[in-house]
């Protein structure tokens, strides 16, 4: 039976504000460009699972606005599937992302319809759920709504992938249901409430880390790459050495590579592998989703590595 991808999650349309270097508090830096484009971690990652060929429902909520309009349509041209996504009368999410030319930024969003997915669209979205489904979750929307649809996914047996970002409060048994977590260095900090600095210290934390949850943990490091501890046992991919013109969905990006090549049942080095080429790819353009590769663009650069 095909694998299938239930993304549970938030939509928000971003605009990109460029500029030289981040100011610092209480200074002003002059733009050089403006853009705009589709966005949400949510969307964000079931695109880059659809661009890769897997079958990708989208479930969420958008404002019945040009915004929304937009944000299905992006979808659609991936070819995930936005019958679950609902409209509301609260206006679309949206991002707002000052980008300085290092590639460094700061975000922030407006949540807007994204606080208004409920337990309902969770249970309308997983009716048909069972083990060959991966349902793959983030934190901006209620972290209620996350906390019952794992607990929903982990009682129909699917495949479940928290990307716990951004990182705000949770009871850790949730974690436990759990087959994967995926955090950044940050949000890693946050969940364990100490303080670390790179690679060396996670490798040294992370298993117990991942006993304490019990289960398999993902984390990535930006420029030292990425480690991973599971039963399987520890396992660590460096940083792909690309130009980087904007690291906008980039975790996301690598999410979709992640589910991608669980979905083969490929091994935990080359799935790494193959979400940080993926990953590799959407930073060297502008944006998020119009960024991301699809799986004959990942193919062939995985093929001369």
């Amino acid at each position: 039976m095909e694998n299938r991808v239930i993304v549970i999650g938030s939509l928000n349309y971003d605009n990109f504000i460029h500029v030289r270097e981040l100011p610092k508090k209480g200074e002003t830096k002059q733009i050089t460009v403006i853009d705009s484009g589709c966005g949400g971690k949510g969307a964000n990652q079931a695109c880059q699972c659809a661009d890769l060929g897997l079958k990708t429902f989208m479930v969420g909520a958008v404002g019945n606005d040009s915004y929304g309009t937009l944000l299905l349509e992006s979808l659609k041209k991936s070819g995930a599937e936005v019958s679950l996504v609902r409209k509301t009368v609260t206006s679309s999410g949206q991002g707002y992302v000052i980008c300085a030319a290092d590639g460094s930024l700061f975000s922030t969003i407006l949540k807007g319809a994204n606080d208004e997915v409920c337990t309902a669209d969770v249970d309308a979205a997983l009716k048909d759920c069972d083990e060959q489904t991966f349902v793959v979750l983030q934190m901006e929307i209620p972290v209620g709504v996350v906390e019952y649809a794992i607990t929903a996914a982990h009682e129909k047996g699917a495949k479940i992938i928290v990307n716990a970002a951004p990182a705000v409060p949770i009871d850790k048994k949730y974690f436990s249901l759990c087959d994967l977590l995926v955090l950044n260095e940050t949000e890693a900090m946050f969940y364990l409430q100490k303080k670390f600095k790179g690679k060396n210290e996670v490798l040294k934390i992370i298993p117990k880390f991942a006993e304490e949850l019990s289960t398999a943990i993902c984390i990535t490091l930006g420029p030292e790459g990425v480690v991973y501890c599971g039963k399987e046992g520890l396992y660590e991919f460096p940083a792909v050495d690309v130009p980087v013109v904007e690291t906008t969905g980039a975790g996301d990006s690598f999410i979709g590579g992640l589910i991608y090549s669980m979905s083969r049942n490929m091994s935990i080095p080359d799935c790494l592998k193959t979400a940080s080429y993926c990953s590799a790819i959407t930073i060297q353009q502008v944006g998020a989703q119009n960024a991301m590769p699809d799986l004959e663009q990942l193919t062939a650069v995985l093929q001369n590595k």
